[in-house]
């Protein structure tokens, strides 16, 4: 009976072998328990950073906020209150260099220097030119005599360049006497005196003033032509066969 009664009890196991199976199971658990565990430390940390990071930030941001606030008050305390030329200062001063930027110039004001440097430095070039010529220019008399012809005039006036009279003949040379003292009247002593001025010989004469003011001439008075002058021989010579010609230049 007893061989029967063991023969139906169930397997026999080893001793200790139950015991194993539980150990491992524990073992399962309290090493998922500690991936959990090292998992939310992780996380934990990670939120940690991720906060600090956030601080560093915000802290930053007061910071700048701080900054500019002093800077607005520093520039306050200097500014003039109620006048609105320190705005206009301040936006030029920014328009000439932006601080966010770090530009000089805008677009729009590099252009504007790049031609007032191209203008400035053409115009120089012609007020260089125009004064190395007028360097060159003498302004009491002329660059260039190849070319002028000035007007000559003679008198007495005649027809042509051919002077024929008979000295025996009042009637052949009294209308070159004529021609000659309507000439010379212009020229009488009393009348330069009261028109003209008396220039010093060998000398340059300069009249200042406006450019409307009427100019006066160097005194040229009859009696300087002598013999030819009418005063002295009223018939210039042609009484005697030695007749007065004379050229004026004109100016």
């Amino acid at each position: 009976m007893r061989r029967q009664l063991r023969s139906r009890r169930g397997p026999v196991f080893p001793y200790g072998y139950g015991y194993r199976l539980d150990d491992q199971d524990e073992v399962n658990q309290n090493y998922l328990a500690d991936e959990e565990e090292e998992a939310e430390e992780e996380a934990r940390v990670m939120m940690a950073l991720e906060l600090e990071e956030e601080e560093d930030e915000e802290e930053k941001q007061e910071e700048e906020e701080e900054e500019k606030e002093q800077k607005e008050k520093e520039e306050g305390q200097g500014q003039p209150t109620g006048n609105s030329w320190w705005q206009q200062l301040q936006i030029l001063n920014e328009y000439l260099w932006d601080p966010e930027r770090r530009m000089s110039l805008s677009q729009t004001g590099l252009i504007l220097v790049i031609y007032f440097f191209f203008y400035a430095s053409l115009a120089a070039v012609v007020t260089v030119g125009m004064y190395m010529l007028f360097l060159t220019i003498i302004p009491y008399m002329p660059t260039f005599t190849e070319r002028m012809k000035p007007g000559v005039m003679i008198r007495p006036f005649a027809h042509s360049l051919n002077f024929s009279f008979n000295v025996s003949e009042p009637d052949t040379w009294q209308h070159y006497v004529i021609s000659l003292n309507g000439f010379l009247q212009g020229y009488n002593d009393s009348l330069q005196e009261e028109m003209n001025v008396d220039c010093p010989p060998g000398q340059y004469f300069i009249q200042d003033g406006d450019e409307d003011e009427d100019k006066k001439a160097c005194q040229f008075k009859r009696s300087f032509l002598k013999n030819c002058s009418g005063l002295e021989d009223p018939t210039f010579g042609y009484s005697t066969g030695q007749p007065c010609i004379l050229l004026k230049m004109n100016r």
